[in-house]
C-alpha cells in the first residue's frame, strides 16, 4: 500500500529509502507500450505540479518588480516551463529559449556553444537593462554544461567583445545580467563533478537518488518518452543505449512509435 508523502522537505522525500520505492508502474496511468521500460514511477505528475506551484510562488516572492528573463534550456525543460508557469499571479513572464548545440555559429566559452539565433535574441532582451536571468533546467546532475551557460551569461560583455561573429554587438550597450539563478525540477547531487559544486541553484523541485530517469519532459533514448505524464525510473533491463535501441527498433517494426 503507498503511503502519503509530506512535500515539506523535498531533500528529505526523495533521498530517504522508504520513499524510494513507493510507487510501482501499474500505480499510476503509463502509456502500454512504455510499460516494460519503467521499473517504477519515481515522481506522479499531481505531485509534480504541486511542487512546481511552491517554487513559482518562490520565485514570484523574491523576483517582485525585477522583470527577471526566464531561460529554458531545450529541450527537455519546455514541459516544466509550461506547466509551472500557468500558476504565475504576480509575474508576467518573458522567456528566451536557449540551447547548447554542436553545429552552426555559436557564442563560445569553454565547453559550451550557444546557436546564433538564441544568442541574438537574448542580446535584444538583454541590452542595457542590468535584468535578472533564471534558467530552468529538468534536471541538473553532472553540472557540467549548466555551468558554462552560467560562465556564460556572467561575462556576457567580456565574451561578446572578443567574437569577431558578434560584431554587430560590440560596445554598443552592457548586456551582463545583473544575477544569473537557476530553477531546475531535479537534481541529482551525487553526480555533480567538483568543479560545479557551486552552481546557484537557487530554486530546486526534488533531489533524486542517482537513477536512470525519464518522462515528463526528459527524454529516455533519442528523444522517447518526453511525454510520460510521470518522472519514471529505467528498467535495469534497458539500462543501456544498445537495448533501448533495440527496444524502439522492434516497437517501430510492430508499428508502434512511442
Amino acid at each position: 500500500m503507498n503511503k502519503s508523502i509530506d512535500l515539506r522537505s523535498c531533500r528529505e522525500i526523495l533521498t530517504a529509502n522508504q520513499y524510494v520505492n513507493d510507487y510501482a508502474a501499474n500505480s499510476f496511468k503509463v502509456r502500454a507500450d512504455y510499460l516494460p521500460l519503467v521499473s517504477r514511477v519515481l515522481i506522479p505528475q499531481y505531485k509534480i505540479l504541486e511542487r512546481e506551484k511552491e517554487l513559482l510562488e518562490e520565485i514570484e516572492r523574491d523576483f517582485r518588480n525585477q522583470e527577471p528573463l526566464f531561460i529554458p534550456i531545450l529541450k527537455g525543460a519546455v514541459r516544466f516551463s509550461i506547466d509551472m508557469f500557468r500558476f504565475a499571479k504576480k509575474i508576467d513572464p518573458e522567456f528566451e529559449f536557449m540551447s547548447a548545440a554542436s553545429y552552426g555559429t555559436k557564442l563560445v566559452s569553454g565547453e559550451v556553444k550557444l546557436e546564433l539565433r538564441d544568442v541574438s535574441r537574448l542580446l535584444e532582451k538583454l541590452k542595457n537593462r542590468k535584468r535578472p536571468v533564471i534558467l530552468i533546467e529538468d534536471i541538473v546532475d553532472t553540472g557540467s554544461t549548466l555551468s558554462h551557460i552560467v560562465e556564460v551569461l556572467q561575462n556576457l560583455d567580456e565574451i561578446i567583445d572578443a567574437q569577431p561573429e558578434f560584431r554587430e554587438f560590440h560596445r554598443k550597450g552592457s548586456y551582463t545580467p545583473s544575477s544569473v539563478t537557476i530553477c531546475t525540477l531535479l537534481d541529482k547531487p551525487s553526480r555533480r563533478k567538483k568543479e560545479n559544486q557551486n552552481l546557484p541553484l537557487s530554486y530546486v523541485g526534488f533531489i533524486i537518488p542517482d537513477e536512470w530517469v525519464f518522462g515528463y519532459g526528459l527524454d529516455v533514448w533519442n528523444d522517447r518518452g518526453r511525454t510520460l505524464d510521470h518522472i519514471c525510473i529505467l528498467s535495469e533491463k534497458y539500462n543501456d543505449e544498445k537495448k533501448l535501441a533495440e527496444f524502439f527498433g522492434l516497437l517501430e517494426k510492430d508499428g508502434n512509435t512511442p
